[in-house]
């Protein structure tokens, strides 16, 4: 029996991504501000065991196989029936053309008891279209994760069937306000920020400016302006560096809403730190919004920057790098993953190769190509699918753009597979 609370799954659960912010369209055609999703779980199953373990909790003294309804409800009879020897049936999505032609299937009777399982209720559609196919069955109790409490149960009420859920919306609402106001009460607002940018724009692209002259970053930026959500700077690259480049690069930046990123990689103690930040011919916490940290010099760098940053900058650790070779094995990922979670006020994400931690943080991808897996040097590539399946909120793209021709053309086909990818993976 799983001794984790319900309150404590429903955390878990947000930190996994299950609840989304964002207009959507449901199954009934209703526009929603909010999306329950639990089909990751089939990823996770510690939890799907311990989500399992509670619906089972309501019908152990119920006689009866269960029924996992298709698909969503179908790896949580199938967990039940495993764990605890509970006989199971098979309910199709579609009846099979070929064969018996059956639409359930397993060894049963007619008459025989029945356990329906799903994950969400809402108006109760989906439900009673597959009671449709479960006439032969005598429904004992219909049992689902989250109830939405739009009508669905006191529908199948009125019909007669015994309904429960583990969860009710209100619930979900509440954990998610003691997240926003308790767990993280200093969270950075960039990510909201950003992901704003991202949904306004239909862009996560972050174009790598890898040049050495002013001119051809603010001449890139204007043609890229309407399509890019953040720009990424080597400054201790640029040949001619000076202060009217940077406040043309904020001006511009700032009125189109892109976001500005100094790859500096700092990685030094913090007093070191503070020079190299606010001093310095570059004086990068001027004008920068973003910046990144090697955690191997602890979390002192962080505090430190806790001190220096303004408002509007939010921090970087570097987890994982796309480079052959590198030294960042996942003992140095867990590290690092634990000095953002303790410092989110100024921590807003992580330089990484796929999601690592809760949807609170922001996951950039560097090493994104269309054409090519690797270069002539150490670097490795992948797709802009790949990265978004690996959990990718912000795909950094250098010469897949900047190394072209006809650089708008090329970027415009990295927005359109990053945006549509992007959508997907968070249901907006």
């Amino acid at each position: 029996m799983s001794t984790v609370t319900k309150e404590q799954l429903i955390v878990k659960l947000f930190r996994l991504g299950c609840f989304k912010e964002g207009n959507v369209t449901l199954k009934s055609g209703k526009i929603s501000n909010y999306y329950i999703d639990l089909r990751n779980l089939i990823s996770h199953p510690q939890l799907l065991m311990s989500i399992s373990d509670l619906l089972y909790q309501t019908i152990f003294n119920i006689e009866g196989k269960v029924c996992g309804l298709p698909y969503a409800g179908i790896p949580y009879a199938n967990c039940i029936s495993i764990l605890y020897k509970r006989p199971m049936v098979l309910l199709r999505k579609e009846r099979k053309i070929h064969g018996t032609g059956k639409m359930v299937e397993g060894d049963y009777k007619e008459g025989e008891d029945l356990i329906i399982i799903d994950d969400i209720l809402t108006t109760g559609t989906s439900i009673i279209e597959s009671l449709e196919h479960l006439k032969e069955f005598k429904i004992k109790k219909i049992i689902v994760v989250v109830d939405r409490e739009e009508g669905g149960r006191k529908k199948l009420e009125d019909m007669g069937y015994i309904v429960e859920s583990l969860f009710s919306i209100k619930t979900f609402m509440g954990i998610n306000t003691l997240l926003n106001c308790k767990l993280y009460p200093k969270r950075n607002l960039m990510v909201k920020k950003i992901k704003d940018v991202i949904k306004g724009k239909k862009s996560n692209i972050c174009v790598s400016m890898d040049y050495v002259r002013c001119s051809d970053i603010i001449n890139s930026i204007k043609i890229l302006k309407d399509n890019i959500v953040m720009v990424k700077l080597h400054c201790d690259i640029i040949e001619d560096f000076s202060d009217n480049f940077i406040k043309e690069l904020v001006e511009i930046c700032e009125s189109n809403k892109i976001f500005i990123f100094e790859d500096r990689k700092f990685g030094d103690i913090g007093s070191t730190f503070k020079k190299q930040f606010m001093g310095g011919i570059y004086k990068i916490q001027s004008w920068c919004n973003i910046t990144n940290f090697h955690s191997l010099v602890g979390e002192g760098i962080v505090k430190e920057f806790s001190k220096c940053r303004n408002s509007n900058q939010g921090g970087l650790l570097i987890a994982q790098m796309s480079n052959e070779g590198n030294l960042l094995d996942d003992e140095y990922m867990k590290k690092t993953i634990e000095i953002a979670e303790k410092n989110r006020e100024d921590i807003i994400g992580f330089i990484c190769q796929k999601k690592i931690a809760d949807s609170e943080f922001i996951y950039m991808i560097p090493g994104i190509n269309i054409d090519c897996k690797e270069d002539n040097s150490d670097q490795q590539y992948i797709t802009p699918q790949e990265a978004m399946k690996r959990g990718g909120d912000i795909m950094i793209i250098g010469r897949g753009i900047i190394g072209k021709e006809n650089i708008l053309e090329e970027c415009r086909k990295y927005q359109e597979i990053g945006w549509r990818s992007y959508q997907e993976k968070n249901v907006i």
